[in-house]
């Protein structure tokens, strides 16, 4: 979370593979559904690195690092 906005932050989210980025003055509402957003997309990511065929050519094609 971060008052600020700025492209040099928002880069350095993305390099950091971030599930989110949450900009000060949100509302109680807001911050929970991207919580929960979050939440969902970590759970999809660690089922995919679970399942036996993760390190086949199929897999990293679809779901890369």
């Amino acid at each position: 979370m971060t008052a600020y906005s700025d492209d040099k932050i928002l880069e350095h989210t993305k390099k950091t593979k971030a599930y989110g980025y949450i900009i000060k003055r949100i509302t109680a509402g807001k911050i929970q559904k991207i919580i929960k957003t979050a939440i969902k997309k970590h759970q999809q990511e660690k089922k995919i690195k679970h399942h036996p065929e993760y390190n086949t050519s199929k897999y990293i094609k679809t779901y890369p690092n």
